[in-house]
């Protein structure tokens, strides 16, 4: 459907939705590996850089870390470059393994640590927090806000969108929407309609004279609105009461008491990767139902 936006120089835009919207795929089109009818303007000097899971298929298996970055970035020091290597947790001799003997999500902070090492000023990123830790996390966020160019950002981490976004998009009846602002100010706002047109509805009085299974269609929908209306502001609930269980125990797990006991620090860590997950789960329920009460307006 025809649509149109605009990326500014500083954006750090959010593209949220539930799965299946178009969010990845609006991505590969901006980085114009997706065919589309219309067209795309760019001014002067825009370097963009695309990362999506896929990429890690693109890094060298033959080459250690330090080589994959070196060849990278030919003009960066070395110890530059094993500060980078740092910041996404590779450090002594670790940057020296195989890129063949790593994890699935050591992989993928290599193949960050390699878009954020390019010269580009507009990054794509499609779930950049896959597959991270929460200390990597944290880094990206710091990396992120200094970041001088713009970025659009694809990810189902609340959190991590708060922390980083200061203009929102999303995709709604194959249209795409936006909103100037933060993500929790995005939240706030989009909760305070869907509630505010609950209420409205709940004081519209009933037309006598329309026809009998018109009305109980249109009752039935009133009815249907207001169980999700009440199951999404039961949700919101829980995703504040996670959202500070998190908060609390990032705190606990940068204390020096807790990081500097192995068998401390892990029980805390287990906590905190049972309540994220349990975040995340519920984050895409949320986005579910926030997309079945836009559909109800």
């Amino acid at each position: 459907h025809d649509t149109e936006a605009m990326i500014r120089r500083g954006d750090k835009i959010a593209l949220i939705g539930a799965n299946g919207k178009g969010k990845s795929t609006l991505l590969r089109m901006i980085n114009g590996s997706e065919p589309y009818d219309g067209k795309a303007e760019t001014v002067y000097n825009v370097d963009a850089a695309f990362y999506a899971q896929h990429q890690l298929e693109s890094l060298h298996l033959q080459n250690d870390l330090l080589t994959e970055l070196q060849s990278f970035a030919p003009e960066k020091k070395e110890s530059e470059l094993r500060g980078i290597l740092g910041s996404f947790l590779f450090s002594g001799d670790d940057v020296f393994k195989k890129i063949s003997v790593l994890s699935g999500g050591e992989k993928a902070r290599i193949a960050l640590a390699k878009v954020l090492l390019s010269k580009a000023n507009f990054l794509l990123l499609d779930e950049p927090t896959n597959h991270l830790d929460m200390a990597t996390v944290s880094m990206l966020v710091d990396v992120l806000n200094d970041y001088e160019g713009s970025f659009l950002v694809v990810s189902h981490d609340r959190h991590f969108l708060s922390c980083v976004a200061n203009r929102i998009w999303w995709i709604e009846d194959q249209h795409l929407r936006t909103y100037e602002g933060s993500y929790e100010e995005y939240e706030e706002w989009k909760t305070r309609q869907l509630k505010a047109e609950a209420v409205a509805e709940k004081k519209q009085p009933v037309q006598q004279k329309v026809e009998k299974p018109k009305l109980e269609r249109s009752d039935e929908e009133k009815k249907q609105r207001q169980r999700t209306q009440k199951k999404f502001d039961k949700l919101e609930e829980e995703l504040e009461q996670l959202r500070q269980s998190r908060h609390e125990l990032e705190n606990l797990l940068a204390r020096p008491e807790v990081y500097s006991d192995p068998g401390k620090f892990q029980d805390h860590l287990d906590r905190f990767n049972r309540i994220d997950a349990d975040f995340q789960a519920k984050t895409r329920e949320w986005e579910e139902l926030f997309e079945q009460l836009s559909g109800m307006e």
